[in-house]
C-alpha cells in the first residue's frame, strides 16, 4: 500500500518507479525493510528530493497451519490489527518518508494471525478525504472498526468506505485507498491444511 507526493506526471512517474522497484526488490531480499531501503535508494538516485512517497509493505507466510504478517513502513500510516475478539490496535513502527532521507528508519514487525483476525492497510485519504471541516479521528477509526468484529473483509472495508464517503457530498480532496486482509475461520482440507484468507480492496481517486 502506497502514496505518491503530489499529482500529474511526476507523481505518475514515481508511482511507475515504486512499483517496480518493489517487485524487483522483493525478488532479492526477504525481508520488507530490504525492500523499502532499495526503493528508498532508487527514489534519492532517480528522482527530485522533492519526489518521495509513503509505503507499507508486508509479507504473508503461511506457517504451522496459521498466518504470520511481516511489515514494515516508510512514513505511511500503521497497519490497523483488528482481532476476532473486537480488540483494535495500530501495530508497526513508522518509519521515514521514503525518498527524504539516507536513513529512513526502517523497521520490521511480526504479528501471528489467528482465524478471524483482520489486518487493515489505509492511506491518509481514509482520515483526511474531507479534512479540515470533517477528519476521521484515529480513535474514531479504531472504534469503528472494532464494531466490526466477525464481519466479512468485503463489509468491513465497504463500511469503512461508505463512514468515509458520508462526510461530504463532494469530491475528497486526497485519493482513499482501504485493504483489508482477514483471516477466515478454520475449515479442513484435503491437505490437512485449515486456514484460509478473504481479501478486499476500495478506492477512490480524486
Amino acid at each position: 500500500m502506497g502514496d505518491v507526493c503530489g499529482k500529474g506526471a511526476e507523481a505518475a512517474a514515481v508511482t511507475g518507479l515504486a512499483r517496480y522497484t518493489l517487485r524487483t526488490g522483493a525478488a532479492q531480499v526477504d525481508s520488507p525493510s530490504g525492500v523499502l531501503t532499495i526503493l528508498n535508494d532508487a527514489l534519492r538516485h532517480e528522482r527530485s528530493p522533492r519526489e518521495y512517497c509513503t509505503v507499507a509493505y508486508a509479507r504473508l507466510d503461511h506457517v504451522a497451519g496459521a498466518f504470520r504478517l511481516t511489515f514494515s513502513t516508510g512514513g505511511h500510516p500503521l497497519p490497523l490489527l483488528l482481532r476476532s475478539d473486537g480488540t483494535v490496535e495500530h501495530v508497526g513502527t513508522h518509519g521515514l518518508l521514503l525518498g527524504a532521507e539516507a536513513d529512513p528508519q526502517l523497521v520490521d514487525t511480526t504479528v501471528d494471525l489467528q482465524p478471524r483476525d483482520c489486518i487493515v492497510l489505509y492511506t491518509d485519504g481514509i482520515t483526511d478525504a474531507f479534512a479540515p471541516a470533517h477528519a476521521l479521528a484515529p480513535a474514531d477509526l479504531e472504534s469503528l472498526l472494532g464494531s466490526c468484529a466477525g464481519s466479512s473483509a468485503g463489509e468491513i472495508a465497504e463500511r469503512i468506505y461508505c463512514t468515509v464517503l458520508d462526510f461530504s457530498s463532494s469530491e475528497p480532496r486526497d485519493d482513499i485507498a482501504l485493504v483489508v486482509l482477514r483471516i477466515a475461520d478454520r475449515e479442513p482440507s484435503q491437505d490437512g491444511r485449515s486456514a484460509r484468507l478473504g481479501l478486499a480492496m476500495g478506492g477512490e481517486a480524486a
